[in-house]
């Protein structure tokens, strides 16, 4: 029994957690734990403690981050349902609403969903380009290496902050946010501002 406890007390079940083994040493861990429970039942224990620290110092995603894996994942579903690819316009200081009438028109993008902060629905995507309709009330500082990030605001409101400098748009204004810089936005309407996104691979 000494043996075992001496074996617990290495350090090797932690190292084995923490995937740290060679494929050898994994398995004689393996065979500890089946030859005895106190090894077994300590592995399960320092399991818990990992995956509790692990919780306890995670790093949450920015919400917008989640929000574009969602909106993949829909459009992806929707394109094996049999959705033809399309491809809007790329946006410009000239882009009007109406450019984007025949995606604003569609019945799923008629109805405001539910908002935490954002919600985000592809209507194009290429290898560099997506663009998306998205309800927004409020986006939270983000930086894009290598995206340019554009803007054209089709209902409600919203102030943008770029670095020190601060914009507030309306329906029909456009944005365009280049690599690297910081920024922000907040909707300044009593409804979430809808907006047409678009990030370009640069």
């Amino acid at each position: 029994m000494k043996k075992v406890n001496e074996y617990i007390q290495s350090g090797i079940l932690q190292a084995y957690i923490n995937g740290q083994l060679t494929p050898v040493q994994e398995k004689e861990v393996l065979v500890m734990a089946q030859l005895h429970d106190s090894v077994r039942l300590k592995m399960d224990e320092l399991s818990v403690e990992l995956e509790q620290r692990a919780t306890q110092q995670g790093i949450a995603p920015p919400k917008i981050v989640k929000a574009m894996f969602m909106a993949s994942i829909d459009y992806l579903g929707r394109q094996r349902k049999g959705e033809a690819p399309s491809f809007p316009p790329l946006l410009h200081q000239e882009s009007a609403i109406g450019d984007y009438e025949p995606w604003l028109n569609r019945e799923d993008c008629q109805t405001m969903p539910d908002v935490d902060e954002m919600y985000i629905k592809i209507i194009g995507k290429t290898p560099q380009i997506t663009t998306a309709i998205v309800w927004m009330q409020q986006m939270r500082s983000e930086i894009h290496q290598h995206e340019i990030e554009q803007f054209l605001i089709v209902e409600g409101t919203c102030q943008v902050v770029i670095g020190s400098h601060t914009r507030q748009l309306k329906p029909g204004d456009v944005l365009m946010i280049g690599p690297g810089q910081q920024h922000h936005a907040l909707a300044t309407s009593a409804t979430p501002c809808k907006v047409i996104l678009q990030r370009i691979v640069v």
